[in-house]
């Protein structure tokens, strides 16, 4: 067996003015019953202006409606 990393589920567009700092917030959820662990960052060729937070983090278990988690991405 054989296993390839999965196609992208969206694209982020982040602008920004010059010499500004510009922010983009997602949510990210888990719909399983169970706590999901979670990394979050960018490849070593991604330039070093773009910043994640958090880094790790857990997603709460799924109840009857899911909780959702922030996410930011930060262009410095």
């Amino acid at each position: 067996m054989e296993s390839s990393f999965p196609d992208p589920d969206d694209t982020i567009l982040i602008t920004s003015a010059i010499n500004k700092t510009s922010s983009v917030s997602f949510k990210l959820n888990n719909y399983n019953k169970y706590s999901a662990e979670f990394t979050a960052g960018f490849t070593p060729e991604s330039d070093s202006e773009f910043v994640v937070s958090p880094k790790i983090g857990v997603l709460e278990p799924a109840k009857k409606y899911p909780i959702y988690s922030n996410i930011m991405l930060n262009f410095i």
